[in-house]
């Protein structure tokens, strides 16, 4: 699943990356439209990690709470 996640998070951000280019390329956006859509895909990238991290240690805390529960 988080593997799933990054894949769709890495098109997606991709795409926005491509879009915002090819609009600064042709006039109709500004660098720091460009730097804006870099910056935020990064600190997104890094709150979608810390939520797939954090999910995968909550599973490990309620697979051992099952097992302490027997």
């Amino acid at each position: 699943a988080s593997t799933l996640a990054l894949v769709v998070f890495t098109i997606g951000f991709g795409g926005a990356v491509l879009f915002i280019t090819v609009r600064a390329v042709n006039g109709d956006a500004t660098l720091g439209s460009v730097i804006l859509v870099l910056t935020a895909g990064q600190q997104l990238h890094n709150q979608i990690g810390g939520v797939l991290a954090s999910s995968a240690d909550l599973f490990r805390i309620v697979e051992t709470m099952r097992h302490f529960a027997w």
